[in-house]
């Protein structure tokens, strides 16, 4: 069984047609890349995978289990993660609290556990690259950093399918280190708006 499915999702926005009756498989330790020229629907199908668009029409599933179309909190507690194009960040935090805004580390009493989420962001941050300094404000940071930010978020939620809606062109080796890490974990990835070269070496397409 395939551990992420979407069958026949359809998508429009008014008269335009995102995505037409859209069917794809994940399975466990693959890494899947989508193909396309710009406004062929990769980062709306990414969108919808994660639960952050909903389809007109079609269903998503994981182990086989439907999940609710649409729904951020849904995706995220079946295991569904996306690193976005654009980077969501709060640019005054520093760059530790950023990779766990919204999903912030507690301990007894549901106090914030700031120590083991700096010292675990710090971790992510060095799978991706060397070098980091945790509590430099995110908006110090320029583009490509900020891309990694985003992607150490998905991963600090430890997902079982991760959506990369990201560029290559602006982390190079990085994204492709952080690839093959992921799907030798098990999990698996969809990655979207990638160079054509990186994709055939790290995905099926």
């Amino acid at each position: 069984m395939s551990l992420l499915t979407a069958q026949g999702i359809t998508k429009r926005y008014g008269g335009v047609i995102a995505l037409d009756d859209v069917s794809l498989e994940l399975n466990a330790g693959e890494v899947l890349g989508l193909l396309g020229a710009n406004g062929s629907g990769k980062s709306t199908l990414s969108s919808v995978l994660a639960g952050d668009n909903r389809p007109e029409r079609g269903t998503l599933a994981l182990d086989g289990v439907e999940l609710a179309a649409g729904s951020p909190r849904a995706a995220r507690a079946a295991g569904i993660a996306i690193a976005h194009q654009h980077p969501g960040l709060a640019p005054d935090l520093p760059v530790w609290e950023n990779v766990f805004l919204g999903a912030e580390v507690c301990k007894a009493g549901r106090f914030l556990d700031q120590a083991s989420a700096r010292r675990r962001a710090g971790e992510l941050l060095s799978s991706l690259r060397p070098g980091w300094d945790p509590d430099a404000p995110a908006t110090s940071l320029n583009a490509a950093d900020q891309q990694l930010v985003e992607i150490a978020k998905a991963l600090a939620l430890e997902p079982r399918s991760r959506q990369s809606d990201t560029r290559d062109s602006r982390i190079g080796r990085a994204r492709y280190r952080d690839r093959v890490h992921l799907a030798s974990d098990g999990g698996n990835r969809s990655a979207v708006r990638s160079r054509a070269g990186v994709v055939q070496r790290t995905a099926r397409w």
